[in-house]
């Protein structure tokens, strides 16, 4: 009688971790490998990883799709929300759930008991496993991304890599807080209240910046009142500035002087000098014919006018040479009845005319490139980068402008591109008096002349755009071809955008001169609102470990600082907060005052300039109490009854 030996089939369990139940002698390091195999095996984590890679790869296409690096980083941020609290955080949950719920539930745990293995390193092996499948998803995901950036974009922007070098840092161990904090929520609760638990952190992600949001609302419009304590200013000063603003301001002289702003050798230069001359917008335009105008420290500050045109022909873009301009015999459509300087036997309306200037106008686009040229030969390699960024500047306006014509018509006689007439036509009421006005005269048709004055010339030339110039002649018939001439030789685009250029600082250095001189009177109860606020925020945030870790990403991630520049077509309008995310929180400085020998207070720009955040600290906390943690929960393991 045969007798038919039957073998006993191995559980389920056991087909899937390639283990039986005879002991063998297996490594924490094998042990790793054959968890991992098993969980990165299941369709869940290959349904989950195929989703991640799509996601990935809709944003990537959205990053080619950006017009500027600023928008890059707007774009980021939000595949940064939904990678870290999706992707990341739901890939966590399934990776913990399955190691320290299911493997209990289906007795893969026991079989892993069951080899030649201690409880500590069967530990080891599950926690590892489930760090490296996270990992896994974290470099699959960023390469992806990195991969196909490069490879349609064919180049990687410094920008591009800090973003993304960032959050790689910061994925890295934000899942290893994650993974051990989840592991030890796994092993020491039910699964139903670890499910909840898990629902409402990751519902937090999503309002942790709440906060922040809600005091930025809250402060941003109080006025921070400001006065004259220290006597710095001739005439009395008591004023307000909005906290925004007062940011802003702040923000933009922190920017400039660290080189992180759009043209930054140009905007350093010039902002060093309106600075140093303590120059205002009350006497930006001051001139004084006894002043001998200097750019030494010390000294600017004497004739704002003057020295600004000492300046740009220090550059070299203010002429040596004079120039001039004219009209003949062509009819005044106006004349400045009111201007003193215009006398009773002076031409009046709807008489013929000749007109005559001397000027020293600045350079031409073309000379300017020779002068970047000549500079770089002389081994002056600052003033080099200052005038290629001028150069820079003057293509980029000019580009906006071209744009902003749209199917604006413009005279046939016009010698000026579209982008150069459109300037003149839109920003013609900043032609401004810093061209270095030598004469001008006015002749009748019987040859009387009379003398003319600088703002005469200015009302002529923007007369163009302007109807409502006090001094304008028709333009019809020649004379439109007459006055298109005398444009040729007055406008210079180089000029008006050097202007423009000057509207768009003085304004940011006059408030800030303002600022870094006034005082602030600590017992106005505005201050004091906004000092309690601050701290109440300040004090949220400390115990909002989620606010922490995005405040630790934001901060180290920067912005893209080539985008920050004044919206063209504005007097001065500089947003620093533009790429910034509603989902992301900010660890941003406070206003600081700083105590004067007088006793009064005054605003503590230094601080502000060289605030550096501390929420590095919090992380490196964060993630020794989670490496505390693992260890109760390995502890905790080893005493478990796991059957």
């Amino acid at each position: 009688m045969e007798i038919k030996v039957i073998k006993e089939q191995p559980t389920a369990a056991e087909a899937e971790t390639n283990l039986s139940k005879p002991k063998v002698k297996i490594t924490g390091i094998a042990f790793t490998n054959i968890i991992f195999a098993k969980i990165f095996k299941q369709l869940s984590t290959f349904v989950l990883l195929v989703v991640s890679l799509l996601t990935t790869l809709i944003f990537t296409i959205l990053f080619l799709t950006a017009k500027n690096e600023g928008q890059i980083l707007v774009y980021f941020d939000y595949f940064f929300v939904v990678f870290m609290s999706f992707i990341i955080f739901v890939s966590v949950m399934k990776i913990t759930q399955t190691l320290w719920k299911t493997q209990f539930e289906d007795k893969s745990i026991v079989i892993y008991q069951a080899q030649s293995i201690s409880r500590a390193k069967l530990f080891f092996a599950m926690y590892m496993s489930s760090l490296l499948l996270i990992y896994t998803v974290i470099l699959l995901n960023l390469l992806t991304m990195v991969l196909v950036f490069s490879l349609i974009k064919f180049t990687l922007n410094f920008v591009f890599i800090k973003f993304w070098l960032t959050m790689l840092i910061y994925s890295l161990i934000a899942s290893f807080c994650l993974i051990s904090f989840c592991t030890f929520v796994n092993v020491m609760f039910s699964q139903s209240f670890s499910l909840i638990l898990f629902t409402f952190i990751l519902a937090a992600t999503f309002i942790c910046s709440l906060p922040y949001q809600f005091y930025k609302e809250s402060v941003k419009n109080l006025n921070i009142t400001v006065t004259d304590g220290e006597g710095y200013f001739p005439n009395s000063i008591n004023t307000a500035f909005k906290v925004e603003d007062i940011e802003n301001y702040l923000n933009f002289q922190k920017y400039v002087r660290s080189g992180r702003i759009r043209y930054p050798h140009l905007s350093k230069w010039l902002n060093t000098y309106y600075i140093d001359g303590d120059y205002t917008v009350d006497k930006f335009d001051k001139e004084s014919s006894s002043c001998s105008p200097s750019l030494q420290p010390g000294s600017i500050g004497t004739c704002p006018l003057e020295e600004r045109q000492l300046m740009w022909r220090d550059l070299g873009m203010l002429n040596t040479t004079t120039s001039t301009s004219s009209m003949k015999d062509v009819t005044l459509a106006n004349v400045p009845t009111n201007d003193n300087s215009w006398g009773a036997d002076y031409p009046q309306k709807k008489d013929v005319v000749s007109f005559e200037f001397e000027f020293t106008n600045f350079v031409s686009y073309t000379q300017l490139l020779g002068l970047v040229d000549d500079a770089r030969m002389r081994g002056d390699e600052e003033k080099a980068l200052v005038l290629n960024d001028f150069a820079n500047y003057y293509t980029d306006l000019l580009v906006y402008y071209e744009a902003d014509a749209k199917n604006d018509e413009y005279p046939d006689e016009s010698s000026f591109s579209k982008g150069e007439n459109r300037m003149l036509y839109a920003a013609g009421s900043k032609f401004g008096p810093l061209l270095d006005f030598k004469s001008g005269k006015v002749i009748k048709s019987g040859g009387e002349e009379f003398e003319l004055q600088k703002s005469h010339f200015i009302s002529l030339v923007v007369s163009a755009n302007d109807s409502k110039q006090t001094l304008r002649v028709e333009k019809i018939g020649s004379a439109s071809q007459k006055f298109q001439n005398f444009l040729t030789d007055s406008y210079e685009p180089v000029y008006l955008a050097a202007r423009i250029l000057e509207t768009y600082f003085i304004n940011q250095t006059s408030n800030f001169t303002y600022l870094n001189n006034l005082t602030v009177p600590t017992n106005n109860s505005v201050w004091k609102d906004y000092s309690k606020k601050t701290f109440s925020n300040r004090l949220i945030s400390n115990f909002n470990f989620l606010e922490n870790f995005l405040q630790f990403f934001t901060f180290n991630r920067g912005f893209s600082y080539n985008d920050f520049w004044f919206t063209p077509g504005s007097n001065s309008n500089i947003s620093f907060d533009g790429q910034k995310n509603l989902f992301l929180s900010y660890d941003e400085p406070q206003i600081f005052l700083k105590q004067l020998p007088s006793e009064n207070m005054q605003i503590d720009f230094d601080k502000w300039e060289n605030y550096k955040s501390n929420r590095y600290l919090f992380v490196a906390g964060y993630a020794i109490t989670c490496f505390i943690l693992t260890t109760i929960t390995a502890h905790i393991f080893k005493r478990m009854d796991i059957n």
